[in-house]
């Protein structure tokens, strides 16, 4: 595997990409979101030797600088990142340090965080029910937060929904379909 260590912003306009930073810290698996002022934070990520990444880096798309801006409490890696109506950031699961999320001896977290990126602190969200990694969790229209899918350790997938409103998981459910690795641009409940 090759572990790039640049980043690039694409132009839809011009049909093309510029590379905005090199020399960065190798990452496989991070989290991106675009913040509510349209900077994008890039949270966590494995780097070389598969070592769990607890960095946040701060994409400034005025300037189109990358900055560090602090640590998460845990290394993760192959979690979510999800910009609340508040303004915050939920991340969710992710593969414990240096293990990878199907690693049979290393189940991923159920653990999540809060990001309050005006105070630029962390503290500890509501926990899922089952470790995920690999899954998705979006946000849906009335500010709830929908988790689906995933990998829940020793290579097999999980086959739940959970549903997040006012700061803990209300609704579980179980998918007709393992979903592994997806993402979910738009859902409707």
């Amino acid at each position: 595997m090759r572990w790039y260590q640049s980043a690039e912003r694409y132009d839809a306009v011009t049909d093309s990409w510029t590379l905005i930073a090199k020399d960065l810290n190798p990452l496989q698996g991070p989290a991106l979101t675009i913040l509510a002022n349209g900077d994008v934070l890039v949270i966590g990520g494995l780097s070389c030797g598969h070592c769990g990444g607890n960095n946040v880096e701060l994409y400034d798309a005025s300037t189109g600088t990358l900055t560090r801006r602090g640590f998460m409490r845990q290394e993760r890696g192959y979690h979510t990142a999800t910009t609340l109506t508040d303004g915050r950031v939920l991340v969710t699961g992710g593969a414990q340090g240096a293990a990878a999320p199907w690693a049979p001896s290393a189940g991923p977290y159920a653990t999540t965080e809060l990001y309050d990126p005006a105070a630029n602190t962390w503290n500890a969200g509501p926990p899922m029910s089952v470790g995920r990694a690999l899954h998705t969790a979006t946000r849906l229209a009335d500010g709830r937060v929908l988790v689906v899918g995933g990998a829940s350790g020793a290579g097999s997938a999980t086959a739940g929904v959970m549903l997040i409103e006012r700061g803990r998981f209300i609704v579980q459910a179980r998918l007709v379909k393992l979903y592994q690795g997806c993402s979910m641009l738009r859902c409707c409940v």
